[in-house]
């Protein structure tokens, strides 16, 4: 009898397995990818909702002579409420005219507007973003400003902005969720 005939193979080469470890890691790579700019346009899509409340609360206070929100005259957001109203009422944002709260995001949080408060942005209004991943709301800080969460025109804060005590805290990753506010 050959020897050559008793051994037969049995199982896979060296090569093959390499060849399918390879395929696998390309498949991973590209699924990451994917994820990757998946949540960037996510992002994309915050800071624009950002930015164009922004705009639109610009564009409402040149056409009006006054902040909208401002019901005293001030110039401070005297009503988050009237706020939203006041520029569904004018035509700068989108939505029912009756609807007295800000839009949902893209990340599935609220856009919110606060008063000024000392301790956040000084003397002026400000809008956030909530239930922003840490992570995230760094990299929108990075991208859109300094990348420093307690200074400049972008800035976080706790989920305690909701209760209009805001103030601003560098990015814990120990923490789920953040704020990412910008001044209006």
């Amino acid at each position: 009898m050959n020897r050559n005939t008793k051994w037969r193979q049995k199982g896979f080469s060296m090569v093959e397995i390499a060849i399918v470890l390879v395929i696998i890691g390309l498949l991973i790579g590209g699924v990451l990818q994917v994820q990757s700019l998946m949540v960037n346009a996510k992002v994309k899509s915050v800071m624009k909702e950002l930015e164009g409340v922004a705009i639109a609360s610009a564009g409402y206070k040149d056409r009006m002579s006054r902040m909208a929100g401002d019901t005293n005259q001030d110039g401070k957001v005297d009503s988050s409420v009237d706020f939203w109203l006041d520029l569904r009422r004018e035509g700068f944002i989108t939505g029912a005219a009756t609807l007295a709260s800000g839009p949902v995001h893209e990340l599935g949080g609220e856009v919110i507007v606060l008063a000024p408060n000392l301790s956040f942005f000084d003397q002026k209004n400000f809008i956030c973003a909530t239930k922003i991943a840490n992570q995230v709301a760094e990299r929108m800080d990075v991208l859109l400003d300094d990348g420093v969460a307690t200074l400049g025109n972008i800035r976080s804060t706790t989920e305690d902005v909701l209760t209009g005590t805001a103030s601003p805290t560098a990015y814990n990753q120990s923490e789920n969720t953040t704020a990412v506010c910008q001044a209006l």
